[in-house]
């Protein structure tokens, strides 16, 4: 359902800067990169604030598997309905932010070709961190053994966290 509502939310940011075409294009492309830059941002430090969420009880009983898997993921163990919805409209956004690329080298203007398309590479690592379960969980299967530690550390992370929550 979080994918459903935040592709929506990305195409709604979308539609709305498409109609910013009639003002110009400029507008239009620079209007939609804010709002994707600034989405990454709210993310990002989403991500960082959220490594300090956690009572230090449950820190102290997670093992190293458990301690990697949380400080690479930690909106979505504290947040995991959040962290999809955040995924999916920057992953939407980014893609969509190339395509704005393109028309932006169409219509001669390089260098907001070049932050529209620089965005689909920079937010790359954040998106993939936001939302382990549509990300990693393909790679541990087909054998990546990295991705098998953070999914094992990061199953055993919230089994820990959500017994540590009901105890509360």
């Amino acid at each position: 359902m979080t994918t459903l509502i935040g592709n929506i939310i990305a195409l709604a940011i979308t539609i709305i800067c498409l109609f910013l075409l009639l003002i110009s294009f400029k507008f239009a492309v620079i209007t939609y990169v804010i709002i994707a830059y600034l989405v990454f941002l709210y993310v990002v430090v989403l991500h960082y604030i959220s490594k300090g969420k956690i009572d230090s009880d449950l820190w102290m009983s997670f093992d190293r598997y458990e301690r990697e898997a949380f400080l690479n993921f930690p909106i979505f163990v504290n947040f995991p309905v959040v962290s999809n919805f955040l995924s999916n409209v920057m992953n939407t956004m980014r893609i969509i932010g190339f395509i704005w690329a393109i028309a932006a080298i169409i219509k001669s203007e390089y260098f907001l070709s070049i932050i529209s398309a620089s965005y689909f590479f920079i937010s790359s690592w954040i998106i993939a961190k936001t939302a382990p379960n549509l990300y990693m969980v393909d790679g541990a299967k087909s054998g990546n053994l990295i991705a098998q530690e953070l999914v094992y550390g990061l199953e055993k992370v919230l089994k820990k966290k959500d017994h540590y929550d009901s105890t509360k």
